[in-house]
């Protein structure tokens, strides 16, 4: 693992530590597991979870011992367990990424930490992101398809004070938030 990767890290989890992911099990939902390598080091384990788990994520994992993938749909999994910490990077990228955040919840322990990027909606370099992404969709006839921008209000409710204390919103890098909060108890089904 390169410095810059790890530094880059510690800024998207930021105002959490890498020391909080110590022992801890960790579950990365979206991405292929991007930053599964960098928390492994740190954490008891890391389980990654995504509809479709690409051969090149596998190879990045391949020596690391405590890293388990799970391919299923984010918005409806069940994974039989609770975790720590929950990454998901991936917000407003994928499909009903609120429904997402709310089956995410049911995962995460009491105490435990859920941590989360998004597109913003808001700002002059948001406004150039999505110019970006309207040509990557263009240029590659849908594949390539259009994040759904997030508002500072959105990203705040999926960590709403009736269940998360310890909240961070910001603006990372003037077009994504990056939000966090810890979970105060059991949320209901």
């Amino acid at each position: 693992m390169t410095d810059y990767k790890l530094s880059a890290f510690k800024e998207l989890i930021h105002p959490v530590s890498l020391n909080a992911f110590v022992g801890k099990s960790i579950l990365e939902c979206c991405g292929g597991g991007r930053y599964a390598p960098l928390t492994a080091p740190y954490a008891g384990k890391v389980t990654v979870a995504d509809s479709k788990i690409s051969g090149a994520a596998m190879s990045r994992f391949s020596g690391i011992g405590n890293i388990k993938t799970v391919e299923a749909d984010p918005a409806v999994m069940d994974l039989m367990e609770k975790f720590d910490i929950i990454l998901f990077m991936e917000a407003g990228r994928v499909p009903d990424s609120g429904k997402v955040v709310l089956n995410l919840i049911r995962h995460l322990r009491p105490g435990g930490r859920l941590i989360l990027m998004a597109p913003s909606r808001e700002g002059a370099l948001s406004m150039l992101a999505a110019s970006l992404d309207l040509a990557m969709y263009l240029l590659t006839a849908g594949r390539c398809p259009i994040p759904e921008r997030t508002s500072r209000e959105t990203a705040e409710g999926w960590l709403g004070d009736d269940l998360f204390t310890d909240v961070s919103v910001a603006k990372y890098k003037g077009s994504e938030w990056l939000a966090s909060g810890t979970l105060k108890s059991e949320p209901a089904d």
